[in-house]
């Protein structure tokens, strides 16, 4: 099989304190259109005190993961997802990917990455809020294996819901 050069010597890892500038830097290096998708309007960039609590200001049971790509002189963030509190026992997941990036399954495995982290800490429900004809972000939320579930909230955003315990609700169902 022979891999995509776009994708090659990408790791997923935790975001860390240090990855404060080079989040900065990112989120500056979208597009306006990959900005205004992942901040529902629009947003020059991140501000420095998000940037702070993205990488350091995690609560107890919220997560952010970065996707970087490594070569032989430097590390390069070209993903983000994070998960922040969004209501008892649910997390608000948030997710961009680099514009060379886009395509290539790597919203994918951050997505796989920020799922599997939900479901071991036994998070109850994930929810996002995105345009309503955002299909990569709609489509990518409907592939997690779980119960999702789309509604229209008006003024072209929809809100999506998934039920990480569906699985244990069927079992306990049969």
């Amino acid at each position: 099989m022979r891999v995509n050069s776009t994708v090659q010597n990408i790791r997923i890892r935790p975001v860390l304190a240090s990855d404060e500038q080079a989040l900065l830097d990112f989120y500056a290096a979208l597009s306006d259109d990959s900005r205004h998708a992942r901040f529902l309007g629009c947003a020059r960039g991140l501000d420095p005190r998000v940037a702070h609590n993205l990488c350091c200001g995690f609560g107890v049971g919220e997560a952010g993961f970065v996707a970087e790509r490594v070569t032989a002189d430097r590390q390069q963030i070209v993903g983000h997802v994070c998960l922040t509190r969004a209501g008892a026992n649910t997390l608000e997941i948030g997710i961009a990917v680099a514009d060379s990036y886009q395509g290539h399954k790597l919203g994918h495995r951050l997505f796989a990455v920020a799922l599997t982290w939900a479901e071991l800490n036994r998070i109850d429900q994930l929810v996002a809020i995105a345009y309503s004809d955002n299909w990569r972000v709609l489509r990518l939320l409907r592939e997690s294996g779980h119960a999702t579930h789309v509604r229209d909230a008006g003024a072209g955003v929809s809100t999506i819901s998934i039920d990480l315990n569906d699985k244990e609700n069927a079992l306990r169902a049969a």
